[in-house]
């Protein structure tokens, strides 16, 4: 188990599911972290319970909109002054639009579409534009991306969220071949089932039971993912034991993508 003590963090969406669970994790294996989203009561809410298990812990927080460019930088560089450095960043935040598991194509809103593109897709370019920024003169870091299993697939009648998520893939793995030879690896996890607010927001007017029952039969390992899970894979990401991983896609969906 890598531990991150002394190392800055920057968490986006780190206020709810996979984000905050992935900030908790890092700050109590002693990483300073630095957690953006949008939702300032949930952002105070998250800080205090990661001072209250973790008294230590440094904790920096900042209400930021991941699709405009300059909330971004804002917070990328007063991490930076704040801390000295940043070490790793795992970008969480994304949203699926008013459309998922809804609508066919020919029939998706064109600006739900620019929505879903302009957080999923240019927050994501955003961040990672800070971030390498801030990390190609330290000669290190490590960043880790959030797609989905509709990042490596079709999905049907989701087709706004489906593309940013493939999009964001092809940005992981530009960024790493960019940057590998500077000592900084970019690596996305594609997260299917996961039990987080946003999923369970999105299940298209199915009671909990039929929802928990649609997951079983298209999940292998007959359950979901817990945010915890997720964590834990970007805590392997972003430390110090997988130092030949870059550039590439980790599954994290009970088997989902493994076949039919």
């Amino acid at each position: 188990m890598a531990s991150f003590l002394g190392k800055v963090i920057a968490v986006t969406g780190g206020a709810s599911g996979i984000g905050q669970a992935t900030a908790r994790l890092l700050a109590a294996r002693g990483a300073t972290v630095s957690i953006a989203d949008v939702q300032q009561e949930a952002l105070t809410t998250t800080a205090d319970s990661i001072q209250e298990a973790t008294p230590d812990a440094k904790v920096l927080t900042k209400l930021v909109d991941v699709s405009s460019s300059q909330q971004v930088d804002a917070w990328i560089q007063e991490t930076v002054s704040r801390f000295g450095q940043i070490d790793g960043a795992a970008n969480v935040a994304g949203i699926v639009g008013r459309d998922l598991n809804n609508t066919l194509a020919a029939d998706a809103d064109g600006e739900d579409f620019d929505r879903v593109m302009a957080v999923n897709v240019k927050g994501t370019f955003n961040c990672l534009k800070a971030q390498l920024g801030a990390m190609k003169d330290q000669g290190r870091g490590s960043i880790v991306n959030a797609t989905s299993v509709a990042g490596v697939r079709g999905y049907a009648r989701s087709i706004a969220y489906t593309a940013s998520k493939h999009a964001i893939i092809g940005m992981t793995k530009t960024a790493a071949v960019d940057y590998s030879d500077r000592n900084i690896r970019v690596n996305a996890i594609a997260p299917g089932a996961i039990d987080t607010p946003i999923m369970r927001n999105n299940q298209g007017g199915a009671t909990d039971a039929e929802f928990a029952a649609r997951v079983r039969q298209s999940v292998p390992m007959r359950r979901f993912g817990t945010v915890e899970e997720a964590a834990l894979l970007i805590a392997f990401l972003l430390g110090g034991d997988s130092t030949y991983c870059t550039g590439s896609v980790f599954m994290i969906d009970g088997g989902m993508t493994a076949g039919i």
